[in-house]
């Protein structure tokens, strides 16, 4: 069984019923999404943007507070030059227009925010990952 694309209003309307206090905007085949994500009982909230181009591409940023991108002379990892967050490996098809952005992103966007904190603490990215040239 083949599954099929969920259309970008499904996706709205999942983000809508899952998360309460996030802001929405839908036109035609682009969707943003706007919210506060605490990792865990310990951190700050963030606030972030995801940008979602039905079938062509999404991109997620962390708004506030400003992520750093270097750390005692280290890169942070899993940023793109954009500094938005590199939440999976594309070519890995680990999230496509198959996929729930609340099922997906959302909770990758809380797991990079968790590693992220590590990483300010201790200098090393405990979370893994491949990131693309």
């Amino acid at each position: 069984m083949e599954i099929k694309d969920i259309p970008i209003h499904f996706q709205h309307a999942a983000l809508k019923t899952k998360i309460k206090e996030c802001d929405l905007f839908l036109d035609k085949n682009y969707l943003r999404v706007r919210g506060k994500l605490k990792p865990t009982s310990r951190s700050c909230w963030y606030s972030y943007e995801i940008k979602y181009w039905y079938r062509e591409k999404i991109k997620i940023f962390i708004r506030e507070p400003m992520i750093k991108t270097e750390l005692d002379g280290k890169k942070a990892e899993h940023l793109y030059k954009d500094g938005s967050l590199c939440l999976f490996f594309p070519k890995a098809k680990e999230f496509d227009s198959k996929k729930l952005i609340v099922d997906y992103i959302v909770p990758w966007v809380s797991l990079w925010l968790f590693f992220y904190e590590i990483w300010l603490v201790t200098g090393k990215w405990q979370g893994g990952g491949i990131h693309p040239n």
